[in-house]
């Protein structure tokens, strides 16, 4: 569970932000600004290090009538954190977000799709990002993938050497369709990962797309 001293923090950086927008004399419908993005900067970060920390699958950011609301899910259910944060910064925080995953800051009436390598080497947690226009205005949905960048072999995948086997066999196979299905973070990408770096020779040109 989250404690005291980080949702102290996460109300800290909130006031800061707000604070920020009144001193530079803007509305909230003005995208970030230059000087005083800090706080803001540092809130979206705090969310996200926060929702890694917690093991959530996802961060869910949502205008409503009288807050921000940010939900992390865990262990498949979504929780609601910090009792909101003001609502003053649903459009700068939103814009930040969208700064991160290399977003357009100006659009805000059609939806968006973007990614995020939050942190730095091995460590770094790969974020698909979702933003959405809403009655109240946008919302967005971080998906938190695997931190682990490294392909792992298919001998480290936990599989039963029966299931070991089965898996390999059809990694060869010259044609057909596999299924991988599951709940989120069951390890699906983790497992086609491995199965593409098992297939990963110099006899075979593997092409990764650009996002």
């Amino acid at each position: 569970m989250m404690g005291r001293a980080e949702e102290n923090t996460i109300a800290a950086l909130a006031e800061q932000a707000v604070r920020g927008l009144s001193q530079n004399g803007r509305g909230a419908e003005t995208a970030l600004p230059s000087v005083k993005a800090a706080p803001v900067v540092a809130l979206a970060d705090k969310i996200i290090h926060q929702a890694i920390l917690q093991n959530a699958s996802d961060v869910h950011i949502e205008p409503m009538k009288e807050r921000l609301r940010v939900r992390y899910r865990i262990d498949g259910v979504l929780r609601d954190m910090y009792g909101g944060l003001p609502l003053r910064l649903k459009d700068v925080l939103l814009s930040r977000i969208k700064i991160m995953a290399k977003l357009d800051t100006t659009e805000r009436r059609l939806p968006q799709d973007g990614r995020i390598a939050f942190g730095e080497g091995d460590s770094a947690v790969d974020i698909r990002v979702s933003t959405m226009p809403v009655l109240l205005g946008e919302t967005a949905v971080l998906r938190l993938l695997s931190g682990a960048r490294r392909l792992l072999h298919l001998d480290e995948l936990g599989f039963s050497p029966g299931n070991r086997r089965l898996f390999e066999e059809w990694c060869h196979r010259p044609s057909g369709l596999v299924l991988t299905t599951g709940p989120v973070n069951s390890g699906k990408t983790t497992s086609l990962y491995a199965a593409l770096s098992e297939l990963n020779t110099a006899e075979r040109n593997i092409v990764k797309k650009a996002c």
